[in-house]
């Protein structure tokens, strides 16, 4: 006894029962004692032993009655038995914890046989579905399962029974018991003993329906605004090619009645004149770059292999007359060959570099084309040394009939810009513009994704 408790023999003569007990456990050793003394029980449940330095152990007591100079006694021999009830304490707090978190889970946990019956569901698993946990105890994922979702749920059961798989996740769609469906994420497993032998199956479920509705929603406007940029395009496409005829029709006569007319009638009829001829070819040049925008994506070549350099050799000489006549010096740095549209490519490279030279400087337009790759895409870099674009304007510059100068100034129409940002989304990347303000240049930059990368 004194190895047990720390105390000396003679200490422990000393003791009273209640000294080698914790305070708190008192109450229940007395009790044991008692019933032993009157011969009620031999066996002590597990009591508490309070050791001399204050720390606790755990002793199993046989008891037994002894007369002593016709003194009866009882005998106690204590077993430590520590370890045990440390490991037992700590066996019933894992199994409180499993239930309290099983029971207070913010998502529906069940147990199922081998069947898919139910045996143990917890309150959110009853709260989803609108059955009672007593309901749902005994019924299969059959009775509550959609119909068209039945077979695939037997499918994955056979193929985790038979080791196929050790788990699955799915969304399926469940009946609540008033009728109507509830959308979860299912995700289904098999607990197995030491030796491999099922246990129970685990289905976890997550109701999604809200989110299913929103997605569901989501779809149906991505649908109709797809639609209705179709029918946006089609209209634009067939009003700009509808009137391109009557309006050159109208550009003829204007010039003819201009030539044959000059100076024959007075000079407000010459100005009408002029401003008609004007207007009419400012219209037909905006109805060209409408169709081109229309353009984009509508009827457009599937993606290939090109190389950058040789798509702005493309585009430098298609404006071979213009770079001429402005003097325009041009520099290029190796550019990568990436998955595009070639023909869209070559007119980005126009659109921006016509771009470049509309605005120029007092000093003749320099352009300098850069790439450089970051992660999975390349970043081709324009930069030019003309008026520049005051921080305030660079996202407007995109936007169609956007115009920061007047149109007497600098002429176009406003939508170069936009075909080249239309061009660049197609091809899943971005467009901006870098500038320090008025007089320091412009940088163009959009973005291209590496396929060789990605």
């Amino acid at each position: 006894m004194s190895i047990l408790t720390g105390y000396t023999e003679e200490e422990i003569l000393q003791l009273h029962v209640r000294d080698l007990h914790p305070p708190k456990d008192l109450p229940f050793v007395l009790e044991q004692f008692n019933e032993a003394a009157s011969g009620m029980i031999k066996e002590l449940r597990t009591i508490p032993v309070l050791r001399k330095d204050g720390s606790v152990i755990y002793c199993d007591i046989s008891s037994s009655f002894m007369n002593m100079a016709e003194t009866p006694l009882l005998i106690g021999f204590f077993k430590d038995v520590t370890d045990r009830e440390v490991a037992e304490s700590a066996r019933r707090e894992s199994e409180r914890r499993f239930r309290d978190t099983f029971e207070n889970a913010a998502v529906g946990i069940a147990l199922g046989d081998e069947d898919a019956r139910w045996i143990q569901v917890n309150r959110k698993f009853s709260d989803i579905l609108g059955y009672s946990i007593d309901e749902l105890t005994g019924m299969t994922f059959r009775d509550i399962t959609h119909p068209d979702d039945l077979k695939a749920g037997e499918s994955w059961r056979h193929q985790l029974l038979r080791g196929d798989v050790d788990h699955f996740a799915e969304v399926k769609r469940y009946i609540h018991k008033d009728g109507h469906i509830v959308w979860c994420m299912l995700t289904l497993s098999i607990q197995r003993d030491d030796y491999g032998n099922f246990e129970n199956f685990i289905a976890i479920i997550e109701d999604i329906s809200q989110k299913k509705k929103t997605e569901e929603a989501l779809q149906e406007t991505l649908k109709e605004v797809e639609r209705s940029n179709k029918e946006l395009q089609q209209f634009a496409y067939i009003v700009s090619h509808d009137l391109k005829e009557p309006l050159r029709m109208i550009i003829s006569y204007a010039q003819i009645i201009g030539k044959r007319y000059k100076d024959k009638l007075d000079k407000n009829a010459d100005e009408f004149i002029e401003y008609m001829i004007e207007g009419t070819t400012r219209m037909d040049a905006l109805l060209d770059d409408l169709l081109a925008y229309s353009r984009v994506g509508k009827n457009a070549a599937s993606f290939q292999d090109v190389d950058l350099t040789l798509a702005l050799k493309k585009a430098i000489s298609n404006l071979k007359r213009i770079i001429g006549k402005s003097s325009v010096e041009i520099t290029s740095e190796d550019l990568p060959t990436v998955t595009a549209d070639e023909v869209q490519m070559i007119q980005l490279f126009q659109n921006l570099i016509t771009n470049a030279i509309k605005f120029h400087g007092n000093e003749a337009p320099r352009i300098n084309i850069s790439a450089d790759r970051a992660n999975n895409e390349w970043t081709v870099r324009l930069s030019d040394n003309g008026i520049g674009i005051d921080h305030e304007h660079l996202e407007r510059i995109f936007l169609m009939f956007k115009r920061l100068h007047p149109r007497g100034k600098y002429p176009g129409t406003g939508v170069g810009l936009s075909i080249c940002k239309k061009i660049v989304e197609r091809h899943g990347g971005s467009i901006w513009a870098e500038s320090s303000g008025p007089g320091t240049g412009t940088r163009f930059c959009f973005t291209i994704k590496d396929q060789a990368m990605g």
